[in-house]
């Protein structure tokens, strides 16, 4: 192959270049003039696959150091190209591109992609859009880089590009596209993609529990009864969420409508420091809600510093860039970048709002305030230092930036949502802050900008029934930290199962914020919900931030090895499963070692138990909720039934789960909450590393599993500053024993607890009994051991988390579903003829379980109920 900057990769001639990236992805580029794009684009932030290795000299795989340019076959005669890797035949005509001229076949189905053949568009499995917005249901996805064909082509033609630190749209009219070749190989595919594209970076351990979000006209003494009535209802959140009413919204109509503001509203918020000071005083972080597009206008408390700022910056001592404000001479507008001069330049501002130019002329200009232009680097500094950092340095952790204004006022602009998601990310970044924003999508490339805000659904079946697809979905161009606004924002109308149903989803997506309207009949405060649905709202929520250790972790791995939290079925039973593995589509495997099964629909009249129709993969499986075991020879697919308490999330056997185990405030007393001066809610939303762990394991299998850890805030991550804990089980069927260790931390101690709690539970199997040894101390388990019908809990107490921890479990016994009783309770809860239950009853605890199967399957009863009774059988 040709060589350019040093690459053997290349292919190029006149009009084109080709690059083989890897032997799955080839970047396709044409210009007439002869002229690619070598600048980063938002996009696609690195093409430098190969590199020169100093000792041997060979060229290879940024990861894996191979020598991958020696498996590539070129032909290259005067009218035709070909270029052969492993998996993919490219062959070109050297035109312009087109549909005869241009195509790959993959190598091991030799399926054919043309180049420019939108019918074969139904191929590709999906991406993400850029909002919900409005949405009652479905709304159409971008591409994703898998396809049921095995291919995907995305185009980053127009996609806007780095000139130094700024973006800046292409000036050439020039093909750039990109071949994904990787079949079922799904995370290979999304581990090259982020090395094209970016990592998925870490976000902040807090953003991992509770949300509270509500657009209301809350005031500082009505959000603190909020916060206090979740630790009184004893429910952990971690974000504070201040919706627009923060900021004045009732403003001079001469300067527009109230939508954006930077001012605190010191009717409702006094004293804006002290509240902040309030909410951190509980462990939650604090996001308020910005509409940036109308800029800082004259009203703002920062107007003057900002239009100061950008005239000194702008201004200078030496002349000045032209101010484009719409009032002669004033400099408090928008930057003209082609940066034309102008000796009427205004040099100072009159605090009585009147400026004077050089010649000493007064005039007014505070009419329009400085205009919103996140392009224009002048400004966006100036945002940053007069707006961002003071409100920051406050007590403001991040922003909800909700832009909604469309891609800009110019068809030459860059996308206004694409630059603040990037600038606002650096900026906390450079900081060695964790970064994150919460923002809407903005094309590829914008999972390195978490997290997603998918906008303003409806409050439906339809909107919760797409959603687990949509999220999952979202993982085919790695974005995958969605938050969606649990339960709906508006419309649609009061149903609390359906709220139930959707915090239950919620609790297993990548973000948990629970979001509503101003209406005053919209209200999701767990304390104004009738029981049940009080005490399922607790539950699920408490869960949530239990499961803060798991989900670090599996950020991490998104992190590091690219495989998102939230994985569609087909990422890992395509090859087994076929079609049925990309029809479940709200199920999906929520991190390593547990697969999820939302409910999205009403309970069935009949059965009064909610469905969802779910692959059961061969093994052993168990429900995290009931217990339920799942015990299969080969993969199947099923429905599966639940009370409005539960939705079945599948842990396999040698599965390993971490989660906290919450500080309870038990002992809340005095008018505040707490004796002793304790601040209501502060033990019970800290989101730090844990001082007691509860493990999930599933029995009958060996696996093991890697607690990851660290500080949650910062990025000293990247520079080491992490520890890790091993934690392991084997099985021996033979001996009958499990050997559970958790391995002393490695890594920087300082970071996590000096001695930790530890109950550990065993899905599935009874013990007769065993040891515990920590360090050389070795114990007999009986008192720490017990057992609840479906599993086995061992408890292990404080413990230097240095030393070692080995449980031994002896006449271990693996367990089956009590079926009769299961039977039983579906019976006893179905509104259906009392003479068919008794039928059904009857057959049950007279046949053998494998004859009562055979007359189930032909009994002249209903057909759900047969289904709901054969899951338990």
């Amino acid at each position: 192959m040709k060589k350019e900057n040093g690459h053997l990769n290349m292919l190029i001639g006149d009009k084109y270049r080709i690059t083989v990236l890897t032997d799955r992805l080839i970047r396709l580029e044409y210009s007439e003039n002869g002229r690619f794009e070598d600048r980063a684009s938002f996009a696609v932030t690195n093409r430098d696959f190969f590199f020169k290795d100093q000792n041997t000299g060979h060229e290879g795989r940024n990861e894996e150091n191979a020598a991958v340019t020696e498996n590539i076959q070129v032909s290259d005669s005067e009218n035709l190209l070909t270029i052969e890797t492993k998996y993919l035949f490219l062959t070109y005509d050297k035109k312009e591109f087109s549909s005869l001229g241009l195509s790959i076949r993959l190598k091991d189905t030799g399926i054919v992609w043309n180049y420019g053949d939108n019918y074969t568009d139904w191929s590709n499995l999906g991406g993400t859009a850029r909002t919900l917005d409005d949405a009652d249901g479905k709304v159409n996805l971008e591409k994703g880089i898998f396809g049921k064909n095995g291919y995907a082509c995305i185009d980053d033609s127009k996609t806007p590009v780095f000139e130094g630190e700024e973006l800046v749209n292409r000036s050439e009219d020039a093909v750039d596209a990109y071949f994904f070749g990787y079949g079922r190989d799904y995370y290979n595919g999304l581990r090259d993609f982020c090395m094209l594209c970016g990592r998925m970076p870490m976000i902040p351990r807090y953003a991992l529990g509770n949300w509270w979000s509500r657009y209301y006209r809350y005031t500082e003494d009505s959000y603190m009864d909020v916060v206090e009535h979740f630790a009184k209802e004893q429910i952990p959140i971690s974000v504070a969420v201040i919706d627009m009413d923060w900021h004045i919204t009732e403003v001079d109509p001469r300067y527009g409508s109230g939508w954006t503001g930077y001012s605190w509203n010191k009717d409702l918020f006094p004293d804006h420091k002290r509240f902040l000071k309030k909410l951190h005083d509980n462990k939650l972080s604090v996001t308020l809600n910005l509409h940036p597009a109308d800029g800082i206008r004259p009203f703002e408390d920062m107007y003057e510093d900002v239009a100061s700022a950008m005239r000194e910056k702008t201004c200078g001592n030496t002349g000045a860039k032209n101010i484009e404000s719409g009032t002669s001479g004033s400099c408090v507008n928008d930057v003209n970048t082609a940066g034309s001069t102008s000796d009427s330049c205004v040099n100072d501002v009159n605090t009585a709002g009147s400026t004077s130019d050089s010649s000493g002329s007064e005039y007014q200009n505070y009419e329009n305030g400085v205009e919103f232009d996140f392009g224009n680097k002048t400004f966006r500094d100036v945002y940053f230092d007069k707006v961002m950092h003071p409100y920051e340095e406050d007590g403001v952790d991040f922003w909800w930036i909700d832009w909604q204004q469309g891609t800009g006022r110019k068809p030459t602009d860059v996308d206004p949502l694409l630059l603040l998601n990037h600038y606002h990310y650096m900026d906390q970044e450079k900081r060695n802050l964790r970064p994150m924003i919460f923002s809407r999508y903005a094309g590829i490339g914008s999972h390195r900008y978490p997290v997603g805000f998918s906008g303003d659904s409806h409050a439906t079946w339809k909107s919760l029934e797409f959603q687990p697809f949509f999220t999952s979905t979202a993982s085919n161009i790695a974005y995958g930290t969605w938050s969606h606004d649990i339960g709906g924002h508006m419309l649609g109308d009061k149903n609390d199962d359906r709220l139930i149903r959707w915090i239950e989803y919620g609790v297993f997506s990548p973000i948990m914020r629970i979001h509503s309207s101003c209406s005053p009949f919209f209200n999701k405060e767990p304390w104004l919900l009738d029981e049940p649905y009080r005490q399922i709202v607790k539950k699920f929520m408490r869960l949530r931030h239990e499961l803060i250790p798991y989900l670090y972790t599996e950020n991490h791995r998104a992190y590091e090895e690219s495989k998102p939290l939230v994985r569609p079925m087909y990422y890992d039973y395509s090859e087994e499963m076929g079609d049925e593995s990309y029809e479940v589509r709200n199920q999906y495997g929520f991190g390593d070692n547990l697969l999820v099964c939302a409910i999205t629909s009403p309970d069935d009249d009949e059965l009064r138990l909610g469905s969802t129709r779910a692959l059961i993969p061969a093994g052993r499986w168990y429900d995290i909720f009931n217990g339920r075991i799942y015990d299969c020879d080969s993969n199947r697919v099923r429905k599966l039934y639940r009370n409005l308490s539960e939705i079945p999330v599948l842990l396999p056997a040698g599965g390993i789960v971490p989660m906290a185990r919450l500080q309870d405030e038990n002992n809340c007393k005095d008018s505040n909450g707490c004796e002793n001066g304790e601040v209501p809610g502060r033990l019970l939303n800290d989101t730090g590393n844990p001082e007691k762990l509860r493990i999930l394991v599933g029995g009958g299998a060996s696996g093991s599993y890697k607690l990851y850890e660290d500080d949650g805030i910062t990025m000293n991550f990247t520079d080491g500053a992490s520890v890790e804990t091993e934690i392991s089980v084997a099985y021996d069927y033979e001996s009958c024993t499990i050997l559970f260790t958790i391995t002393p931390a490695a890594g920087d101690l300082s970071l996590i607890p000096d001695k930790r709690d530890y109950e550990i539970v065993f899905f599935g199997v009874k013990a007769s009994g065993g040891r515990i040894q920590v360090g050389d101390s070795e114990t007999e388990i009986a008192a720490a051991i017990s057992f609840d019908r479906v599993k086995t809990i061992v408890t292990v107490p404080a413990t230097c988390v240095s030393e070692k921890v080995l449980i031994t479990l002896k006449g271990v016994v693996l367990l089956e579903n009590d079926y009769r009783k299961l039977a039983f309770e579906i019976l006893d809860r179905a509104w259906i003829k009392t003479m068919d239950k008794e039928l059904v009853f009857n057959k049950l605890n007279t046949l053998p379980k494998e004859h009562f199967a055979c007359w189930l399957r032909t009994a002249d009863v209903s057909e759900k109920l047969k289904r709901a009774i054969e899951e338990v059988l």
